[in-house]
């Protein structure tokens, strides 16, 4: 039996294996246009060499990321492990274990901050915590912000540093125990003395 995986990016089917595929089932003389709507659902296909028959087996298809609303298990932050079955205690201790790594990495900007006699500034930065733990695709969502841009920044080298010292976030999962992207947004406020 031969098992062929299809994968989409974006809604693109990588194209090499699609064409591998059809011209897989040509030979075989089992093409049609159910298969072509099979390489397009994506689905996985099966074909019993010989028999010429195709069977279908549904794979399911998750979203790219997940809000906290859709999941069963929150991701957990390093430091946060003793709130692990409650999802407001997480939440909030994810958010205090970042703004704490946040406010060592920001302390350059807040020396600008001083300069240019600026004693507040706010911004909102988005940011997936992915099924291997990492923190990823981060982005500003204030973009005519400096300090989202610093935050930003800070954020990147949080997730570099963390991975380069083996601090794992465990991951959100579904009810079904499969890990899954969590997006999370997260506040980011400076305040300097004047």
């Amino acid at each position: 039996m031969t098992v062929v995986n299809l994968f989409y990016d974006s809604g693109f089917v990588f194209g090499f294996s699609s064409i591998r595929l059809i011209l897989s089932f040509y030979k075989m003389k089992v093409f049609s246009i159910i298969t072509l709507v099979f390489l397009l659902s994506g689905t996985v296909v099966m074909a019993q060499e010989g028999t010429g028959e195709i069977q279908k087996e549904s794979q399911p298809v998750f979203p790219a990321n997940y809000s906290i609303i859709e999941i069963s298990k929150v991701a957990v932050f390093p430091g946060c492990e003793e709130f692990e079955n409650e999802k407001n205690k997480l939440q909030i201790c994810l958010v205090k274990e970042l703004n704490e790594k946040m406010e060592k990495q920001l302390s350059d900007f807040k020396d600008y901050m001083k300069e240019a006699e600026i004693y507040r500034m706010s911004t909102k930065i988005q940011f997936v915590i992915d099924q291997d733990g990492r923190i990823v695709q981060i982005k500003n969502i204030d973009k005519n912000n400096r300090l989202g841009t610093e935050a930003v920044k800070a954020l990147e080298r949080i997730s570099y540093d963390m991975i380069t010292n083996g601090e794992i976030i465990k991951p959100a999962e579904l009810v079904n125990g499969i890990k899954v992207k969590l997006v999370y947004t997260l506040p980011v406020v400076c305040v300097v003395q004047p």
